[in-house]
């Protein structure tokens, strides 16, 4: 490798998913008198990455909890604007999913201007729009699983 490419390695910057960190977590558990280099190595070898000091100490210090939940293949834990707004709306959300019923992005956008009014949030602040929807979907893994079962099982029927 030359010097290039040696520069370009070290300036990209790497973000290990929650999985990949409760994996770290792990092996640091397991391995506590090892030695940092050692560490570092591990990683490099099993995620192809290289990660600074400061990273390892904070994944090695955070709690378990912290990588255990949620969607794991996601790489940082941003905190929400309105976490109030999105309380609300996934509460409308999971509660029609406990009676078997589908909500459709349309209601489920009709809802979420409902809970901006609801918390007194302008809508130059929150704009609801189709990207805004899709990464609430994303952040709080939401999907129609069920019609998508349905469809499974129909076309299946069908065959």
């Amino acid at each position: 490798m030359d010097q290039e490419e040696a520069v370009t390695a070290k300036d990209t910057r790497a973000h290990l998913t929650l999985e990949q960190k409760a994996q770290l977590r792990a092996f640091l558990v397991a391995n506590p008198n090892l030695p940092q280099f050692a560490v570092t190595d591990w990683v490099r070898e099993h995620f192809h990455v290289r990660l600074g000091r400061s990273t390892l100490y904070r994944i090695q210090r955070a709690p378990e909890s912290a990588f255990a939940s949620g969607n794991l293949s996601r790489k940082k834990l941003r905190r929400v604007k309105f976490p109030e707004f999105e309380q609300l709306l996934l509460k409308f959300y999971k509660e029609k999913q406990d009676v078997k019923q589908d909500v459709s992005d349309d209601e489920l956008l009709r809802k979420a201007a409902e809970c901006r009014d609801s918390c007194g949030i302008n809508d130059t602040d929150l704009k609801l729009s189709n990207g805004w929807l899709y990464r609430f979907k994303i952040r709080h893994q939401l999907a129609n699983r069920s019609s998508t079962v349905v469809s499974h099982v129909a076309f299946a029927l069908t065959q």
